[in-house]
């Protein structure tokens, strides 16, 4: 049976890397504590963010997960996608590749690469889902369906 995975407060992660400090021994730390070596050594690694921490009853630090790199760029984005939806055509990913690198170099976002998970997760975020619409062989649509 596997272990439940242990979690610590703010405080409890500061007694501990105190406790470090004053013995210098990772060990000695774990002895005292009960807490994993590796754990303590990763929170000494840690310690700007553990020790800034305004609310020492939370868990984690800082951002959980991944933000949105410009909220200009993605809103620019799901316009583009929305147009072009409206007018009844097909969104590639690839295409909304291209359009996120255009976007991103014109906003002058350094490092951005657009790549297929960043736009599957925009997707999934605005609610876009990927499908292809499908017509029947002898069905026509568009401006010459009359013709036919």
């Amino acid at each position: 049976m596997v272990a439940k995975r242990q979690s610590y407060s703010a405080s409890k992660k500061i007694e501990t890397v105190l406790i470090y400090d004053e013995t210098g021994s990772y060990t000695e730390a774990q002895s005292r504590t009960g807490i994993s070596e590796s754990v303590i050594r990763r929170w000494v690694k840690k310690r700007a963010t553990i020790f800034t921490a305004s609310d020492l009853s939370r868990k984690r630090f800082g951002r959980s997960g991944r933000f949105v790199c410009s909220p200009e760029m993605e809103k620019e984005l799901v316009s583009r996608i929305i147009s072009v939806r409206n007018r009844r055509l097909n969104v590639q990913y690839k295409t909304i590749v291209l359009w996120a690198k255009e976007i991103s170099s014109r906003l002058g976002l350094k490092n951005f690469k657009a790549s297929l998970s960043y736009v599957q997760k925009l997707c999934r975020r605005n609610g876009f889902s990927y499908r292809t619409r499908h017509i029947k062989p002898n069905q026509t649509t568009g401006p010459f369906s009359n013709n036919v």
